[in-house]
């Protein structure tokens, strides 16, 4: 006894209209997701041990000093990072809670 055309549309008819019900019920669903993303290796932008000793500065006049125009006294590195939101709701003021600051050396 094997089964019948019939049986067998049945059957893959009823999976077919489960699968698109989950897949436009998950595409309804509105929702804020905050991400994170950090790069895993900061990347060496400036070393100081490549450039002439003279207060900072290399052969065309570079300097490169702090917002209290202090000059940085050791190798410069960059970290690439993004917050960014996922979901597709969208993230309004009131929806933060606490504030983000971002600073070198805690400040």
């Amino acid at each position: 006894m094997g089964l019948s055309i019939d049986r067998f549309l049945a059957i893959v008819f009823f999976i077919a209209g489960v699968t698109i019900s989950y897949f436009f019920y998950k595409k309804s669903i509105f929702k804020r997701e905050i991400v994170f993303w950090q790069s895993r290796t900061p990347i060496q932008i400036l070393d100081l041990n490549k450039i002439p000793k003279s207060d900072n500065e290399t052969e065309v006049g570079l300097r490169i000093i702090k917002t209290n125009n202090q000059p940085i006294k050791g190798n410069l590195y960059v970290s690439r990072f993004c917050i960014a939101n996922e979901g597709r709701k969208p993230i309004k003021k009131n929806d933060i809670l606490d504030k983000i600051n971002i600073g070198v050396n805690g400040k």
